[in-house]
């Protein structure tokens, strides 16, 4: 394909030099120009249909590769939400873009729609996924902030908030921060430090000391960005909120 690109960019680049010499060109030499050029418009329409038919060639090839792609990821056993949108995502992706096809059914593109508005701490990397094919539809903007605290107030059972009592209140700071920053929390129950990174993927897990108010952390060998901090307390969320590294 490459050899065939290059030969068609040559053609061009012939015919476009003839007919540059074809402007004032003196009669004796117009009509070996007009030869010449003819002769190029039959190269490039010979190289055309090559370029064709190795394309299809591709397409065919593509289609295969996909297939055996979309059995593989159909017996991927999930047992979280974040495995089962990657898995979703990765079967439209090879159900369409990997064979060619530009265009969603409207039932896929609801699927996409739905996976896309879910906070990634939960969704996973299959959010940001979803989100780039559901751009090819249509231009959306997502609010982290709201959807992530939608999601965390969702965690708790009905009719039960998160603590504001202060003893219950999580301070991180100083944020933003150069990667070191104290977390306050409330001492007396189990809890556990999750970070993730703004594809989703787990980078950092602590369980805090239960008798401690204060926890020092040293976040110096992740890249400057955003990450979202959780605490999980028998499960749930009690606190999330985004940290900024700087440098």
């Amino acid at each position: 394909m490459r050899l065939l690109n290059e030969a068609v960019s040559q053609n061009i680049a012939n015919l476009l030099e003839i007919d540059t010499d074809l402007v004032g060109a003196e009669e004796s030499t117009y009509q070996e120009l007009m030869l010449q050029r003819e002769s190029k418009l039959d190269e490039a329409e010979v190289l055309v249909r090559e370029v064709d038919s190795l394309a299809t060639l591709v397409l065919v090839a593509q289609t295969v590769q996909a297939d055996i792609l979309i059995a593989e990821n159909a017996a991927i056993t999930t047992n979280a939400e974040y495995q089962a949108n990657e898995k979703t995502v990765n079967d439209i992706y090879l159900a369409t873009l990997a064979k060619g096809d530009l265009t969603f059914t409207p039932s896929q593109t609801a699927t996409l729609k739905a996976i896309a508005e879910q906070c990634p701490l939960s969704g996973g990397i299959g959010v940001y996924k979803a989100r780039s094919l559901y751009a090819l539809t249509v231009r959306a903007y997502y609010n982290e902030e709201q959807l992530c605290a939608l999601g965390m107030h969702l965690q708790q059972p009905i009719g039960q908030t998160l603590s504001t009592h202060p003893d219950g209140i999580f301070k991180v700071y100083p944020n933003p921060n150069t990667g070191i920053f104290i977390l306050e929390y409330p001492a007396g129950k189990v809890a556990q430090v999750v970070l993730h990174d703004l594809t989703g993927h787990l980078i950092y897990e602590q369980v805090l000391a239960q008798n401690d108010r204060r926890e020092e952390f040293s976040m110096g060998q992740f890249q400057p960005g955003i990450y979202f901090l959780k605490i999980l307390q028998e499960g749930r969320i009690v606190h999330a909120e985004k940290i900024i590294i700087i440098r």
